[in-house]
């Protein structure tokens, strides 16, 4: 499943928290992806690293990531080893 995700900041943000907590309780890890994501450019350190979290505990991918009107960043810096 591909979701295309243009909200931008905690309004993205929340979103990607229930796209992780749907994945999570319908059993579908690894079958769930978001295009666009504007809100990852867009959210402060801390917070980013808690979505990206999220991605991967839930095993979601990021298909594509444009930074909106915020910067965009490189996830492998951001994230906790996989």
């Amino acid at each position: 499943m591909d979701i295309h995700l243009h909200d931008p900041g905690e309004l993205g943000a929340l979103q990607i928290r229930m796209i992780a907590e749907r994945t999570r309780a319908l059993g579908l890890a690894g079958k769930v992806s978001v295009s666009h994501a504007f809100c990852l450019g867009m959210v402060d350190e801390a917070e980013l690293g808690h979505l990206v979290d999220l991605l991967v505990d839930n095993g979601i991918s990021i298909m594509t990531n444009a930074p909106g009107t915020g910067r965009c960043r490189r996830f492998a810096t951001s994230a906790r080893p996989v």
